[in-house]
């Protein structure tokens, strides 16, 4: 977009952009969301940014009315730079060094700095001091934490650490953000995604495959146990309003937040365009409808891409309803109890590790062929050893997959689809999308689902939808 689109759609706030990008205001040294609610400023006050991440690193402070902490991300790009950022986003600095950090990205020290500073402006170090700052900013601004369990929770080593981190970059103490509000009890946090948001039908996607004793879904809300770093505990999400995610978690969590809240963002497919989805989808005939009776829809992503494998192997040949019975089974045999109070999140599932060391035997007793048993150990032991690892572009994660037993093509691009969350993933071999595009072959489908690209995962849950719901003839 050039100067003149942006200062349009921050004049409209133009809630379709969202995230895609910032802007600083000179006159007040504050960088805002294009639709903050505050007067918009003059053309020669502004300075457009791509990312938050830019405009702290220019010496902007975040606002706090239309709180940019809470704002959807922009996961289009794949440059080095943002892919080191949102590894540090998701907190990686806290328990990692830099060097450490570029190794998993497979550069060296020297080249990830120098991509940083580069494209956004800022070293490693200092981008996670401003999400370490951004996140004590939303939890003063939503929970009912104290001070030093928000500076525990942030990545802060002490209060008198955040306490002074706070006044250098916002020139307030923390205990002033929180001067007269009346925030929620506990460790809350709200998360914004782009209009329009189907959270109903997710809901309903998550709750037909909530593993018993794990998950729970009902009342417009989502409950699971939560094992992440050693700490357990859980999670409960609920639909607050048309864009607007009240996450709640137990305090046992506070350690890992930054993590868990991006798997929630994955989870519930928080990051999307649903304007530039459905004005691709919608160009296509057979689509054009869908699109248009379920503008929101958005593609579930997986909060353990380890357990969604394990789903996906489970429900090969057999119903979703049937796959469910099988994952409560599996994790009622192999995953630890919970240690949690409520009776309905009993259990956390196993993992890659725990699940490696079984014989395929003892996981085919709860009830599956003895192949199925062997690919299931197999497959988690690639996870345990790294062999596969959920990241990456989409046709080498899927060669990656399909070199294991018992993972074709179908069940890869399953995956990619829900625990790579990739935006064009497409098994062309699924029944339903077969029956949906009139039963050809799959070869035929990939072929005709080329025209979809990139966004192929979201023509696929259209699809998914449509069947069930009865818009398209089995």
């Amino acid at each position: 977009m050039n100067l003149d689109a942006r200062y349009t759609a921050l004049a409209a706030r133009d809630p379709r952009f969202d995230g895609v990008f910032y802007v600083g205001v000179r006159t007040t040294g504050i960088f805002c969301r294009p639709i903050c609610p505050a007067r918009t400023p003059r053309p020669s006050s502004c300075e457009f940014f791509e990312s938050a991440d830019a405009a702290a690193a220019a010496g902007f402070r975040a606002c706090f009315r239309c709180r940019p902490e809470r704002a959807p991300r922009d996961v289009g790009a794949t440059s080095l730079a943002r892919r080191a950022a949102r590894r540090i986003h998701e907190g990686a600095l806290n328990g990692m060094s830099v060097t450490e950090l570029a190794a998993e990205l497979g550069v060296s020290d020297r080249q990830l700095r120098r991509a940083l500073q580069d494209e956004l402006g800022a070293s490693p170090v200092a981008l996670a001091q401003h999400r370490r700052l951004m996140l004590a900013k939303h939890l003063l601004q939503d929970s009912g934490l104290d001070i030093a369990a928000i500076a525990e929770a942030s990545g802060f080593g002490s209060v008198r650490r955040l306490n002074a981190c706070f006044r250098e970059r916002f020139d307030c103490a923390p205990s002033d953000v929180r001067r007269g509000r009346a925030p929620s009890g506990g460790l809350v946090v709200r998360l914004d995604t782009r209009p329009p948001y189907d959270g109903a039908r997710l809901l309903a996607f998550l709750g037909a495959r909530a593993v018993p004793g794990v998950e729970r879904v009902g009342s417009g809300r989502y409950e699971r146990v939560v094992a992440v770093a050693g700490r357990v505990g859980a999670v409960r999400v609920s639909l607050e309003g048309p864009v607007t995610l009240r996450v709640e978690l137990d305090s046992s969590l506070g350690a890992v937040l930054l993590p868990v809240l991006t798997k929630v963002r994955a989870l519930f497919d928080l990051d999307c365009h649903p304007a530039a989805i459905a004005a691709l989808l919608g160009a296509d005939p057979l689509l054009a409808p869908l699109v248009a009776a379920r503008p929101g829809l958005r593609v579930p992503g997986a909060f353990d891409p380890f357990e969604a494998g394990i789903r996906a192997l489970l429900g090969q040949q057999v119903s979703v309803a049937a796959a469910t019975t099988l994952a409560g089974r599996f994790a009622a045999a192999f995953g630890a109890p919970s240690g949690l109070a409520d009776a309905g999140l009993s259990r956390r599932f196993p993992t890659a590790a725990e699940v490696a060391s079984l014989a395929p035997e003892t996981v085919a007793a709860i009830g599956l062929p003895s192949t199925r048993g062997a690919a299931i150990v197999a497959f988690a032991q690639a996870v345990a050893d790294g062999r596969l690892r959920f990241q990456g572009d989409l046709e080498p994660f899927g060669a990656s997959a399909t070199s294991l037993k018992g993972i074709g093509d179908w069940t890869a691009h399953y995956l990619a689809l829900r625990a790579l969350h990739h935006p064009d993933a497409f098994p062309a071999g699924d029944l339903g999308v077969l029956k949906a595009l009139g039963r050809p072959t799959p070869r035929a489908a990939e072929s005709r689902s080329g025209s979809w690209r990139p966004w192929r995962a979201y023509a696929v849950l259209h699809l998914w939808t449509a069947l069930s719901e009865g818009d398209l003839a089995p």
